[in-house]
């Protein structure tokens, strides 16, 4: 009997100590299609189905990556136009768009209508100025699924269409948490359409996918460079900021003193 206890306890001990991670709510599903065009546009659909549990929710939050930063440290904001959101069987979504750092935030759902279980929901949006262009070749690297979710994604399947004359010359992926160089997919491709896949992306971790082809066979639209200021004028402002601070701080004291 003492030693059944003391397993007993022992297990309960471990439990407390090293519990095991379980989330309520999880994407079961995260499927994209891309098509590139001819003129460099970029046609997404996302197809998302999301398990709530008996968790209740308004919606979800989904957030786009807009900003990109290239080789030389220099910040481009992607265009990005949602078309619609629906849940797969033709039903409209309530959404609202929304800037949230360098993401650009879709909030989904009724505030008034409260959600659990399976949804599934399906977004469409264009996406301007969203390849690299090099020397030798031209190039879609592009982050799926995003790495804002705090919770796990249990399959990932893309599949990226370029125009009938553009030969897909190398794909890759990545997976995992921001600047993560691990390849925990599968990436193949065939004439002129490419595919990935992966599996159990845990929170904050996402699948980027790179699509590489020959130059000249796609239109050449750059993003808009997002351009910081200069060193004087930052320390101009900051100089603004400070005076400012300054004069908040003493204005009581020479009130005061004014009417002493």
């Amino acid at each position: 009997m003492k030693s059944k206890f003391f397993l007993l306890s022992l297990l309960i001990l471990l439990i407390l100590l090293f519990p095991s991670r379980v989330f309520a709510e999880e994407i079961k599903q995260f499927n994209v299609k891309l098509e590139v065009l001819q003129n460099a546009d970029l046609n997404v659909s996302e197809t998302i189905t999301y398990d709530f549990g008996e968790n209740q929710k308004h919606g979800i939050f989904r957030d786009l990556p807009q900003i990109v930063i290239n080789q030389d440290d220099k910040r481009f904001k992607l265009e990005i136009k949602v078309n619609g959101v629906t849940d797969g069987a033709g039903q409209n979504y309530q959404y609202a768009l929304s800037a949230k750092g360098d993401n650009l935030q879709i909030k989904i759902g009724d505030p008034n209508l409260l959600v659990s279980g399976i949804k599934t929901y399906e977004i469409t949006y264009t996406v301007l100025g969203g390849l690299t262009y090099f020397s030798d070749h031209d190039e879609l690297y592009w982050n799926v699924t995003g790495n804002a979710w705090d919770i796990p994604i249990t399959k990932t399947n893309v599949s990226v269409e370029l125009p009938t004359d553009v030969l897909v010359n190398k794909v890759i992926c990545f997976t995992g948490v921001i600047g993560s160089t691990s390849s925990n997919c599968a990436a193949t491709f065939e004439q002129n359409l490419a595919s990935f896949s992966t599996e159990n992306l845990n929170p904050k971790e996402g699948l980027t996918i790179v699509v590489s082809f020959p130059k000249n066979l796609i239109a050449v639209v750059e993003p808009e460079e997002q351009k910081t200021g200069g060193l004087i004028e930052n320390l101009f402002l900051g100089a603004i900021s400070l005076l400012s601070l300054f004069w908040y701080l003493l204005l009581p004291f020479y009130i005061i003193f004014h009417w002493l």
